[in-house]
């Protein structure tokens, strides 16, 4: 029976949107030059399929296609682009297979030569337009979603689809099919979404803000750290939400744009931090398999504590910040978010590239830093303390209890003149970070007052820091900057002893608790230098977020029981990125622990031991 479908009458200009059975699909037009093809002129469903004289051969080869579909976890084909078949090849079918497709299709046609991936597509008037699927972003993770782009031949567009519910956009997504990795394209067929503080070719950067936006004009390259996952054979799929301005903004906070819905527990919980659409994203869309973020005092890394997912801040040095919007560029870094930690670790690989830290190959000791461990929640306490038994059981290493106050009492650095860590380092964040934040702002505050003849509205953090950052000094800046620079090289000689061994430090990211979104965060304040979220980026090292397991507590929205995500992060040495993911890896598969977590409510079946 054929499956004939109804397009837009003018294909090639614009794109349309239609239905298969209750999926949403639209089409981009890819050959408009076939050769003219014996079949009834009207629109159909088509599957395009390259074949070797091997598979024509074998009557089975259909079969075989559609096993090879749903081992990739195809979402996009279905049986009904079976309507129309187009075998891309110089050798016909043999009879018995010819029989089998007549069978199984409408018609079918053989077009040697035919340079376009597997998978599924529409014909209309000779014109051959490659299917994409159609998701709601019911989560409001995404900011842009973009029009797909077929080997990057063209600029990024705004995909311009509206969901099928309330207040939301549309995703378009690629088949599966067409997805073979290898060695120059690695994460080809991979979809991702990119934070939007990343410059993409074309688009013009909001940082969730609307006065940036007024103010801001379209990119005109890709940031070469995204560039990377492109020609690496990535799928950008759209870009995601950010906390306006890239400053703290909780729900309650977000003036211009909704903050993004976490999917854990009760369905409103904060997701919480600048990467919040990213980390909201990937636990919520099963269709979705990475999403990119940054990092600069605990961007991603409190995103994916809430939103429970894997998460990867990378190494200072390891990707090009060009082209990435700065918060504190001495903090700065990419960060990634994921379901799995198998695939998170192949990533890694993939964006950093395959070269290895020529001198931290295996983790020798855990540093257990006192001053932030144990936390008050025993559960959470016991759930920390078990994975850091799996990762030093993995690695046949010891687990070193060190107080980093009374280290520095003990062995401080000539620079301390008598003052303990904290007072040492007292100001030191406000000055440096919130300085520099300040700054960062001063041409997109003039480029907006000279167009607007007023000044930009933004949430009440931002103000805050912008009054704060204007009356430090660039003296105190720079004594701030000296006095961090001297804590790294303290931290990395006297605690890590990066020279002679490769110590992994655990970190509790924060306390596991309810944190709804309707609620006030209360006042603006900077971090000081001396918080466990500072650590990785003082020491420009690479931090891995890893969930341990789930707390059930008792929620007064759904006023039932619940499950909040628990993770914990290890910080390797600098450069040591590849390390560090494929020892959390590795120990995850030792101890026989979940390698990936659901997408929605919970991570982890109710019935998990892994649920306390």
């Amino acid at each position: 029976m054929s499956h004939n479908i109804s397009l837009w009458p003018d294909v090639e200009e614009q794109h349309p949107v239609f239905n298969v059975g209750k999926a949403r699909y639209t089409a981009i037009p890819v050959k408009t030059d076939l050769p003219r093809l014996k079949i009834p002129e009207t629109d159909h469903l088509v599957t395009v399929l390259s074949a070797q004289k091997a598979d024509l051969d074998n009557v089975h080869w259909l079969d075989h296609c559609k096993r090879d579909f749903r081992s990739l976890g195809e979402d996009v084909w279905t049986v009904n682009f079976l309507d129309g078949l187009i075998i891309s090849s110089d050798w016909l079918p043999s009879l018995a297979l010819t029989a089998e497709i007549k069978r199984r299709t409408a018609w079918h046609a053989i077009v040697p030569g035919l340079d376009l991936p597997n998978g599924p597509y529409t014909l209309s008037k000779n014109v051959l337009s490659q299917v994409y699927r159609l998701y709601d972003d019911e989560q409001g993770a995404f900011m842009v979603p973009v029009k797909p782009v077929r080997k990057n031949d063209r600029p990024f567009e705004s995909l311009g689809i509206v969901g099928t519910i309330p207040h939301s956009l549309s995703v378009a997504v690629p088949s599966r099919i067409c997805s073979s990795p290898s060695a120059a394209t690695p994460l080809l067929g991979m979809r991702i979404g990119v934070k939007d503080l990343f410059d993409i070719a074309y688009l013009r950067m909001t940082l969730s803000n609307r006065a940036f936006y007024a103010a801001s004009t379209p990119a005109p390259t890709t940031a070469p750290a995204i560039q990377k996952l492109l020609d690496a054979g990535a799928v950008m799929v759209g870009t995601t939400k950010c906390s306006s301005m890239i400053s703290r903004e909780d729900p309650t906070e977000a003036v211009d744009y909704q903050a993004p819905y976490n999917p854990r527990g009760d369905g409103y919980q904060s997701p919480v931090g600048s990467s919040s659409g990213s980390a909201a994203a990937i636990a919520s869309y099963d269709w979705l398999d990475f999403t990119i973020g940054s990092d600069t005092t605990g961007s991603s890394r409190r995103p994916a504590f809430v939103n429970g997912c894997f998460q990867f801040r990378f190494s200072h040095a390891a990707l090009s910040l060009e082209g990435v919007r700065p918060c504190f560029s001495r903090f700065d870094a990419p960060a990634l978010f994921a379901r799995d930690i198998d695939g998170l670790e192949t990533f890694v690989r993939a964006w950093c590239g395959p070269k290895e830290h020529p001198q931290h190959h295996k983790p020798t000791v855990i540093i257990y830093p006192l001053d932030y461990l144990p936390v008050a929640n025993e559960k959470q306490q016991k759930m920390l303390e078990t994975i850091v038994k799996d990762v030093a059981d993995y690695c046949k290493i010891d687990v070193k209890n060190i107080s980093f106050r009374d280290l520095w009492l003990e062995s401080p650095p000539k620079e301390a003149a008598g003052k303990s860590l904290h007072e040492f380092l007292q100001d030191a964040g406000r000055n440096s970070f919130v300085y520099d934040f300040c700054d960062n702002c001063d041409e997109f505050r003039r480029t907006y007052e000279r167009k607007h003849d007023r000044v930009p509205v933004t949430n009440k953090v931002t103000r805050w820091r912008w009054e704060i950052g204007s009356d430090i000094t660039p003296e105190q800046r720079k004594d701030a900057m000296q006095r961090m620079e001297v804590y790294k090289e303290w931290v990395l000689q006297k605690v890590l002893h990066v020279d002679d061994q490769t110590a992994l430090v655990v970190l509790p990211i924060k306390d596991a608790e309810p944190n709804y979104r309707d609620i006030d965060p209360g006042p603006a304040f900077a971090q000081d230098v001396w918080d466990p979220l500072w650590l990785s980026p003082v020491l420009e090292a690479p931090e891995i977020s890893v969930p341990v397991g789930e707390l059930l507590y008792q929620s007064r929205m759904s006023e039932r029981s619940e499950c909040l995500p628990v993770a914990v992060s290890f910080l390797g040495p600098p450069g040591a990125d590849i390390m560090l993911a494929n020892t959390l890896k590795a120990s995850f598969a030792k101890a026989g622990r979940p390698l990936a977590v659901n997408v929605g409510r919970n991570m982890y079946g109710l019935a998990s031991t892994y649920v306390a």
